[in-house]
């Protein structure tokens, strides 16, 4: 009975409106933002950040990572394993970018740590955008981890626009001078239009702090005013400050699945 002459009130329909309104906005917002960095992460996939430590790392060891796996930087180019292809000791498969600087069966040479070493070239790999990757088995690389007396890493992200932030927290957590590979599939940086969106969404939250300090405020200074009423009615304080909590829940629940009904409509629309 409370809730309903709640809302039967003109005053609880606007909120009712303004919140759906604000999660709405911010919704969409949060949508757009999560596309771009989805742009940004497809645009710089074969970029990474090599990183050195003193100790044996796992995934789960740096936030924000999806891929780490053991690498060696020795000249310009970056020395890691590949499961997946029939590779020997010693034996290299390279991007095939490299086949006027390399043919089949070249060797390259290279120095890790006071160690040289040879690696014959067994194949090509096929690959679109410019890589420095070329690919041992996991013995070969061992053996030049060995040499060089130090771990390495080829670093992936989830969210390639952090790059910076992370290389930051590895400079700080391993001192180590990170390398970043950034390579873009395009010309267009989205980088900037991540941070707008960032602050269009912390501007649209503190909109949505104020208004909503303003609107329970009302409420609670418009329900005072009745309280007599539901006293007379046998109601005890303590049932009239559970409504009076149930209410302004209710309120931003069903703010909420308001703007989200229309956030999947808008987000279907724009797809």
């Amino acid at each position: 009975m409370i809730l309903k002459s709640f809302y039967r009130k003109k005053t609880t329909k606007i909120y009712l409106l303004i919140f759906i309104l604000i999660f709405t906005i911010l919704g969409v917002v949060l949508i757009g933002k999560n596309r771009y960095i989805e742009k940004i992460n497809e645009d710089f996939s074969d970029s990474f950040i090599y990183f050195s430590s003193d100790s044996l790392l796992n995934l789960t060891d740096i936030e924000g990572a999806v891929e780490l796996k053991k690498a060696i930087k020795a000249d310009i180019y970056f020395y890691t394993y590949n499961d997946e292809k029939n590779i020997g000791e010693y034996e290299a498969i390279i991007p095939n970018i490299l086949k006027g600087s390399f043919a089949l069966n070249d060797y390259i040479e290279l120095n890790v740590g006071n160690t040289s070493i040879s690696l014959r070239v067994k194949d090509y790999y096929e690959h679109e955008s410019v890589t420095p990757i070329i690919y041992l088995n996991k013995e070969s690389l061992e053996k030049l981890i060995g040499y060089s007396g130090k771990y390495s890493y080829i670093l992936k992200i989830k969210e390639w626009n952090k790059h910076e932030e992370i290389s930051e927290i590895l400079f700080n957590t391993y001192h180590t001078d990170p390398f970043i590979f950034n390579v873009s599939k395009s010309n267009i940086d989205l980088s900037q239009t991540v941070k707008k969106y960032s602050t269009y969404a912390y501007i649209i939250i503190g909109i949505f702090v104020i208004v909503s300090v303003f609107t329970v405020y009302n409420i609670i200074s418009d329900e005072k005013k009745k309280n007599y009423i539901y006293r007379s009615l046998g109601y005890s304080k303590f049932k009239i400050l559970v409504n009076l909590i149930y209410n302004i829940a209710s309120l931003f629940v069903l703010s909420l699945i308001g703007s989200g009904i229309l956030v999947l409509i808008i987000s279907g629309m724009l797809k």
